[in-house]
């Protein structure tokens, strides 16, 4: 009887484990699909690095778009899951003048094999300078997240964006880095068109 229900138990060890890598895989498959076209005068580059069971993520862009749109943008919590790839929700929990808790849902996958994200951070705000964000509870061992601001003149400016982040559940090497990067960039992506979207509306 011990035996089997070792049996059992490595079996659903090993299917677990399978899943998680189909999930991956589907979602670097999802890689093939055209990417968000930037705005004709948007200028980006993006660095993700996988250190141990961690993510380094360097990313930065100038954008046709003046100083206040940028910020009104980027710290529009409750409105980021509509335009956000892979973001189901975004939401404000609480506030006390520049620090809030935000709480975001998400996904990574394809079609129904899909895996649900959940993390919550405390934000910490510079207005017009900094948005500074830190995982407290959710689906990652660690999230550490910047944004910094720099106007180069009244109606462009750059973002600078840094983050350091480790999920709370095994990411395979050789498929973890390339579907995080493509991830990184498809956001990344959309929000510099909509914050480009927004200036060109105002």
């Amino acid at each position: 009887m011990k035996n089997r229900r070792d049996l059992q138990w490595q079996a659903r060890r090993l299917f677990a484990g399978a899943s998680v890598v189909a999930v991956l895989a589907l979602a670097s498959v999802d890689q093939v699909q055209p990417a968000q076209a930037l705005a004709p005068n948007a200028t980006t580059t993006l660095q993700v690095e996988r250190r141990a069971d961690e993510f380094v993520v360097q990313a930065q862009a100038e954008v046709d778009a003046d100083l206040a749109t940028v910020w009104s943008t980027l710290s529009d919590y409750d409105h980021l899951g509509k335009f956000i790839p892979g973001m189901s929700m975004s939401r404000t929990l609480s506030r006390s003048g520049p620090d809030a808790v935000v709480e975001q849902q998400g996904s990574a996958g394809l079609g129904p094999f899909r895996r649900q994200f959940t993390v919550r951070f405390a934000v910490t705000e510079i207005p017009r300078q900094s948005i500074r964000a830190v995982g407290i509870a959710g689906d990652f061992e660690h999230f550490a997240s910047r944004y910094e601001l720099e106007p180069l003149s009244p109606t462009r400016t750059r973002i600078v964006y840094r983050a350091e982040l480790a999920p709370g559940f095994p990411v395979p090497s050789l498929i973890g880095l390339p579907v995080m990067r493509q991830m990184i960039q498809k956001q990344f992506d959309a929000l510099v068109n909509e914050v480009e979207r927004r200036a060109r509306d105002a």
